[in-house]
């Protein structure tokens, strides 16, 4: 016995149990680290194979709160170029999500090494102790998040220690002031200021649709440098604009480093993909460059889209043009537009604002449109004939019985007798090329099968719209109940009508046209020949409603229709200068973008109210309401019309570009779709959002959608049309 340590010597037993012991313990502890690595190196194989795509990731100890703390390392890496996670670049400590429900944006930091997802109530000593960085995400839900005061009290301080804290929609932290109230975005783009992270550029223009952001109040923020993205509303340009102002007004801010540590976004960006935030490439770099800072990997899910377009390549033509004829339809079908079987109609579509859940509403203004009721019509038609399907043949019949029966005014010895109503939300009056498209469907069929189906109503219609027609055989752009009281209306019919616009008055010539041409009216005939005549004088500086480009485009289909019911040499060469000088702006897309020389159409870069997508001549940008969508049906009425090859070319190609600009998604509402703006070198819809009500998401039953389907199903029909046409040309003597 030592006295003077009081310790007893260990006996021999007793060291051999000890060691033993260790032995053990040491064995399980190493099985344990053995297991763990397995299981890193288990996740890593599932990371990979999910689709993430990994970025070069930024030094933990080297950011800043300048934007290159947004883009040190490689920005872009392709599935092809996937590297294993590197353990030794995951941060100390875990990711702390703070969120109130799942969304693209915390389904991504899941991804990261040790994340953690948490409720804002759920925030304790527990859950927040070691982490090393936090995001708190508020764009979950409608309203911004409101942290609990000890969810608050302990992400404060550790923004204070210097945690990396990204907080999104989010109503005041660290003693950010909370904003003054929250505002839709949906006439604003963001425009990104921060540095070149190589696809995202300084300058260019991000759009989130109709989403929501924080507006904050001026002297609240004190950032420690410029602001990486802020709102814009006033800005004409389609994808990027110089930056040669400084900074906007904290009002505007998006995003931005409040501390160096702190980076903040007022903008509601949670479900970036949902919400269809465009161009996506873009946003997946930006979304990619936060998590990168945040986590310092970058996790991004490559294949997360709200939306694809296109077919494979290797398809025939052929073959897509059939599917895409047959996605159109179910399109109609799927989203229930079409009332009580098309016995009530068919409704407009659905509008442009995408909310930030990913919602799209219907256009739900106007209700039930007459127009949209009769190119629907000859768009189920002709699935009918294309496929067989009968269901698609009663709907085509229910919808011509509506077009006449709903819409068109039967009043014998009253002024509106034969008036085609514009539609059930704007009762009273009438666009006569609006009534003229809804026409024309039934007008085609008539003269293919050789029937006079609704031949009297086509013919009151079109009585109607003559008698407030001017003497150069152009009308006013829309016909009110003012109009049709003495002595406004025989004014109308006396004096010139002055509006030589393909927009307002070249499709009404082409019913005139068709229907002189199959009833053996001269008068129809004449009349059309005169409005035609009056534009062409005129062209190319018509009186341009959104472009250039939409003029060309809606004329071809007329002066086939022209050539068909009055071939001479001039219509002929009227024809053939339109389409040539259409090829001027054909993108090797298949595109035809928008144009117009002068700027001189009345939407043309206009604000605050209806507007055309142009800003400037060249932007890849093509106009899918009203521009590009009457071409297949005009290119294909030139073939029937002259026999020759070219335009059937023309048509084949214009065909191959809709199928590669149709939409496919899980969501109904735009799969088999096509909206407005499409841009043609990203590839996905995207446009500037000044028209106040059918904007780059508007996706219209008729004028968009029917028509498409119709001019693509009638390019597979062209050799059983073309006898039709050919008794008609050889009938000529009215």
């Amino acid at each position: 016995m030592n006295g003077r340590m009081g310790l007893q010597r260990p006996s021999r037993q007793y060291l051999h149990r000890y060691n033993r012991a260790r032995f053990h313990l040491e064995l399980c502890i190493w099985s344990c680290i053995g297991i763990a690595r397995l299981i890193v190196s288990w996740t890593e194989r599932r990371i990979q194979s999910s689709g993430l795509l990994l970025i070069t990731a930024v030094s933990r100890s080297g950011g800043t709160a300048s934007c290159p703390a947004l883009s040190a390392g490689r920005s872009w890496i392709g599935p092809a170029e996937m590297t294993e996670l590197d353990p030794a670049r995951v941060p100390n400590g875990h990711l702390l999500v703070v969120t109130r429900g799942e969304s693209d944006l915390s389904r991504i930091l899941r991804q990261a090494p040790l994340a953690r997802v948490v409720q804002p109530a759920q925030v304790d000593m527990a859950s927040i102790a070691g982490c090393a960085a936090i995001a708190v995400l508020g764009g979950s839900e409608a309203e911004p998040l409101i942290l609990p005061a000890r969810a608050r009290a302990l992400i404060d301080a550790q923004i204070t220690r210097g945690t990396r804290v990204f907080a999104e929609y989010c109503r005041g932290i660290d003693g950010l002031a909370v904003a003054i109230d929250t505002v839709d975005t949906r006439h604003e783009r963001l425009v990104w200021r921060g540095d070149d992270l190589g696809a995202v550029r300084p300058g260019d223009l991000l759009e989130d649709q109709a989403g929501r952001r924080l507006r904050m109040q001026a002297g609240s923020v004190t950032s420690v440098a410029p602001p990486l993205m802020q709102y814009t509303s006033a800005t004409l340009a389609h994808r990027h604009v110089d930056l040669t102002s400084e900074p906007l007004p904290v009002e505007h801010n998006g995003i931005w480093f409040e501390r160096e540590n702190l980076l903040f976004s007022a903008s509601r960006v949670a479900n970036f993909h949902r919400a269809r935030f465009a161009p996506m490439s873009q946003w997946s770099h930006v979304i990619g460059a936060i998590a990168n800072w945040l986590t310092g990997q970058q996790l991004v899910a490559a294949e997360d889209r709200a939306y694809r377009v296109g077919f494979d390549d290797e398809l025939a033509v052929e073959q897509a043009v059939r599917h895409s004829v047959g996605m159109a339809v179910a399109w109609f079908r799927n989203n229930e537009l079409l009332v009580e079987g098309g016995r009530g109609g068919v409704l407009e579509g659905f509008a442009t604002e995408i909310t930030p859940e990913g919602r799209q509403p219907p256009q739900a203004p106007l209700g039930v449109r007459a127009d949209c009721t009769g190119e629907a019509a000859l768009a189920f038609e002709l699935h009918h004939r294309l496929t067989g399907d009968e269901a698609s043949a009663a709907t085509a019949r229910n919808l011509r019985d509506a077009f006449f029966d709903l819409f068109q005014v039967d009043a014998p010895g009253q002024p509106d007798h034969g008036m085609v109503r514009w539609a059930e939300g704007d009762w009273d009056v009438c666009y006569q090329d609006d009534v003229a498209r809804g026409l024309i469907g039934h007008l085609l069929i008539s003269m293919v099968d050789q029937t006079t189906t609704h031949m009297e109503q086509i013919r009151r219609a079109l009585d109607f719209l003559i008698s407030t027609t001017g003497t150069d055989g152009t009308r006013e752009w829309v016909s009110t109940p003012r109009d049709l009281i003495e002595p406004r209306r025989t004014q109308l019919a006396s004096t010139p009508g002055n509006r030589p616009s393909a927009h307002f008055n070249s499709h009404y010539a082409a019913a005139l046209l068709l229907a002189g041409r199959i009833y053996r009216e001269p008068s129809y005939v004449a009349i059309g020949v005169r409005c035609l005549a009056t534009i062409m004088a005129a062209y190319p500086e018509t009186t341009r409603e959104m472009s250039e480009t939409s003029e060309m485009c809606r004329l071809v289909f007329p002066l086939a229709t022209l050539v068909l019911a009055a071939d001479t040499a001039e219509h002929r060469e009227w024809l053939y200068t339109v389409t040539r000088d259409l090829q001027r702006v054909r993108h090797e897309s298949g595109g035809y973008l928008e144009w117009d020389t002068g700027y001189q159409a009345r939407r043309s870069r206009r604000q605050g109210e209806e507007s055309s997508l142009l800003v400037s001549n060249g932007d890849p940008v093509v106009d899918l309401l009203y521009s590009m969508n009457w071409l297949p049906m005009g290119f294909a009425q030139a073939y029937l019309a002259t026999g020759d090859s070219w335009f059937r070319e023309l048509l084949s190609d214009v065909s191959s570009f809709f199928t590669k600009a149709q939409l496919s998604s899980s969501d109904a509402v735009i799969d088999g779709a096509w909206a407005r703006a499409f841009d043609v070198e990203l590839g996905e819809v995207y446009g500037i959002p000044n028209d106040i009500e059918w904007g780059p998401w508007a996706i219209e039953s008729g004028w968009t959608v029917a028509p498409i389907a119709s001019g693509l199903a009638i390019g597979l029909l062209l050799d059983d049309w073309a006898p039709a046409y050919a008794r008609s040309q050889a009938d000529r003597g009215l």
